[in-house]
C-alpha cells in the first residue's frame, strides 16, 4: 500500500510537470494529514479505524483536489517564509552598513588629522620663515610710511 501512495503522488506530479521537491512535500503532507486523521477518528469513535475507513482516508487525502490545495498551501508558507528572512536581512544589513559608514568616516578624519599634523610638522620650518619674512614686510613698510 505505502508503494501506491508514492506512486499515485509521483503521477501527480509528473503530470503536472512539478519538480522532485514538491513530491516530496506532498509525501510528507499525506503522512502528517494521515496520521492525524487516524488520531482524530480514534478519539472520536474510541476505537481504531477499519480497513474500509483507512482507504477513504487515503482516497481523499489522495484526491487530485487535496493534493493541489497543500501544494498552494506549501507554496504560500515558503513565500511569507522567505519574505520573513529577507525582511531579517535586510534589516541586519542596514544597520551593519549604518555603522560601517560610521566607522569609515571616522577612521577618514582621523587620517586628515594625521595628515595634517605630518604636514605642518614637516613644514614648521618653512611655515615660520614666511611667518617671519611676512612680519619683518610689514614693519618695514611701516617704517618707509613713518619715514
Amino acid at each position: 500500500m505505502e508503494h501506491e501512495i508514492f506512486e499515485t503522488i509521483a503521477n501527480f506530479c509528473n503530470a503536472k510537470n512539478y519538480p522532485l521537491i514538491y513530491n516530496r512535500i506532498l509525501l510528507h503532507k499525506f503522512y502528517e494529514d494521515y496520521k492525524k486523521v487516524i488520531n482524530d477518528h480514534t478519539i472520536k469513535e474510541g476505537s481504531d479505524p477499519t480497513n474500509d475507513t483507512l482507504k477513504g482516508f487515503k482516497s481523499t487525502l489522495l484526491n487530485d483536489m487535496t493534493l493541489t490545495s497543500n501544494i498552494k498551501l506549501a507554496e504560500d508558507e515558503l513565500k511569507n517564509y522567505s519574505k520573513e528572512e529577507i525582511t531579517k536581512f535586510e534589516r541586519k544589513q542596514s544597520t551593519r552598513a549604518f555603522w560601517i559608514s560610521v566607522l569609515s568616516g571616522v577612521i577618514a578624519s582621523i587620517i586628515y588629522t594625521l595628515l595634517l599634523i605630518i604636514f605642518f610638522y614637516l613644514g614648521k620650518n618653512q611655515i615660520s620663515s614666511w611667518l617671519n619674512d611676512l612680519n619683518s614686510t610689514a614693519s618695514q613698510e611701516t617704517k618707509k610710511m613713518e619715514q
